[in-house]
């Protein structure tokens, strides 16, 4: 029996509550609701830095904080890829993200390579508060989880 493949979420999913992954994964219940703003502002974000990277055009809004538009101009789009589609097999080949042999997918929110350093970045906007100090701990725990599974797909395909 072939599986759906996993990715980050349905793992962090499942941790989170396995009742939930089932219905939500393998059961597929609807869920009719409107999205949360946290869901909002983190698509709004993820888009904003996809279009610069796209483009290398910011469109100032004034709806971020200026922390992270200057983090985002900080890097050249000329070095950057943004919302960057990875896939992994049983065997830990890379395939495309929506080969039907992938067993592992994800999505690398930004990826900058300036010489032989391959730098991926994962936007956290849901945790934001204006004290970062009380949301950094598991943000960073959360950040360095999936970075690490999104390296290890790089290093594959590049090897």
């Amino acid at each position: 029996m072939k599986y759906a493949p996993y990715s980050y979420s349905k793992i962090g999913t499942f941790q989170q509550c396995p009742l939930k992954y089932k219905f939500q994964y393998i059961d597929r219940v609807p869920v009719d609701q409107a999205p949360s703003p946290a869901i909002e502002r983190g698509l709004a974000a993820h888009k904003f830095a996809e279009d610069y990277f796209t483009s290398g055009i910011l469109q100032i809004t004034g709806q971020f904080p200026d922390s992270f538009v200057d983090w985002l101009t900080s890097i050249d789009p000329v070095h950057a890829l943004a919302e960057f589609k990875l896939g992994v097999t049983e065997a830990l080949d890379a395939v495309e993200y929506d080969d039907p042999d992938a067993f592992i997918r994800g999505i690398a929110d930004v990826i900058v390579i300036q010489g032989d350093r391959l730098t991926i970045y994962d936007l956290k906007t849901g945790s934001v508060t204006k004290n970062r100090k009380e949301v950094w701990p598991d943000t960073l725990k959360k950040h360095r989880t999936q970075c690490g599974l999104y390296a290890e797909m790089v290093s594959l395909a590049l090897h």
